[in-house]
């Protein structure tokens, strides 16, 4: 499990959360350039990606560090909170 402490969100109200594999085959599929961010920004592809489930945005969240848990295992999920 890779667990990031302390990540901000300065910049946004908002989290968004992807498998980096699906999104990245998204972007191919779609011929998006790198620059994913401008690319959801300025076209419909943001609104597609979420439609089709390869983003999801977490709207609402508070400018506070965060611990970010990543379970990349079979053990449950709340492992980082049993510390």
């Amino acid at each position: 499990m890779k667990i990031y402490n302390e990540c901000l969100n300065d910049l946004m109200d908002y989290f968004i959360l992807a498998d980096i594999y699906h999104l990245s085959e998204f972007a191919e599929t779609n011929e998006l350039s790198d620059n994913l961010m401008c690319e959801f920004t300025s076209n419909q592809s943001g609104d597609k990606a979420v439609n089709e489930g390869i983003i999801l945005p977490i709207c609402g969240i508070e400018n506070y560090p965060y611990i970010v848990c990543f379970n990349m295992s079979a053990p449950s999920i709340f492992f980082c909170l049993q510390r």
